[in-house]
């Protein structure tokens, strides 16, 4: 009989945040049980530390510059190549119910929704409906953007990005983005006959900036312990690299600051791991946790103040190394070392 599979990604959760203790407890106990159980590697890396390049890459297993996939753009890459299938065509083609949940990062021609006839397809696309009812700013408020330099080749210009702001999400937590979108994949799974295997991809938007966070998630790790380099600038480093966009972003902030920074994001990581620990229960419920093959990753790290930068871009080691748990049915857990 075929395994289920669920294929789970947070974004910007670096790798060290899975078995990290911060005030005494576990920041992803869900996650850790996972990777006791499964294939747990400590050294994967992304393909390229941007959202969409790296999402691509992962659901077609081809490096970004074979998709012509290399830059954060959804719509206007003129030359993205059409010969990249997907895990999810395969899923399908193999008889295999296939659903997705969250932000719809992965740029295609034809479009990913095109390939496959998706027994549920929920992106983000849905939660704005939501967001205009609700008076909610989909990807943060003015006050959120860092204007930034952008370099493209020989021509430089001026570019608004998601800066390191902290502010609190005031509304319920029924209209949080990422619990809209697992309470519609719990409702899914609980429909579910499961008369065929399921292939359901899970994208989580936590613990991706800009940091709009219910109150709770804030007090959930009070006192973080941040690493020494906050701030520092690397030894030895270029010169030119001060102009990247990572430094731009973290310029001019101080440690109260970047305490800020990670009191949300240890609480947004906490919480996507307490919704993923939600979709194994109700698999548990089901009777299908048995027969599934989880698969979880992130497209890439966060800096969060380290060698003075913030989100991704730079080839640091807080932005490139990735968490990647596999969870086999009976398969019992290794920790894997090597790269």
């Amino acid at each position: 009989m075929k395994k289920n599979l669920i294929f789970i990604t947070t974004d910007h959760q670096r790798a060290d945040t899975i078995g990290m203790i911060q005030n005494g407890k576990e920041v992803t106990p869900n996650l850790n049980r996972l990777a006791s159980e499964g294939f747990d590697f400590k050294r994967a890396y992304t393909t390229c530390p941007l959202c969409v390049p790296a999402r691509t890459a992962l659901a077609t297993g081809r490096f970004p510059t074979k998709n012509n996939v290399v830059i954060n753009d959804l719509k206007n890459i003129p030359e993205i190549t059409r010969n990249s299938k997907t895990i999810h065509e395969y899923l399908f083609e193999n008889g295999y119910d296939v659903s997705h949940f969250g932000m719809q990062h992965i740029t295609l021609k034809p479009a990913l929704e095109d390939r496959v006839k998706f027994k549920r397809f929920l992106t983000d696309d849905d939660y704005e409906e939501i967001c205009k009812r609700e008076n909610i700013p989909l990807f943060g408020v003015a006050e959120d953007r860092v204007k930034v330099s952008e370099r493209h080749g020989d021509i430089c210009e001026d570019r608004q990005y998601t800066g390191s702001r902290v502010s609190l999400f005031e509304k319920p937590e029924n209209l949080f983005r990422d619990r809209f979108y697992i309470d519609n994949a719990l409702n899914y799974l609980e429909s579910e006959s499961f008369e065929k295997p399921i292939g359901m991809f899970i994208n989580i938007w936590a613990p991706h900036p800009p940091f709009r966070v219910l109150k709770e998630l804030m007090d959930r790790f009070p006192n973080p312990e941040l690493p020494e380099n906050i701030n520092e600038i690397c030894e030895g480093e270029p010169p030119k690299r001060r102009e990247g966009i990572a430094a731009q972003l973290a310029e001019e902030k101080d440690l109260e600051h970047w305490k800020d920074v990670w009191r949300a994001y240890l609480g947004l990581t906490n919480y996507a791991d307490e919704l993923i620990g939600e979709i194994i229960e109700k698999l548990k419920e089901k009777g299908e946790y048995e027969n599934t093959m989880f698969v979880f990753t992130a497209d890439h790290g966060d800096h969060l103040g380290q060698h003075k930068m913030f989100q991704k871009m730079e080839m640091y080691e807080q932005s490139i190394n990735v968490p990647l748990i596999i969870k086999m049915p009976e398969k019992n857990g290794v920790k894997i070392e090597t790269v």
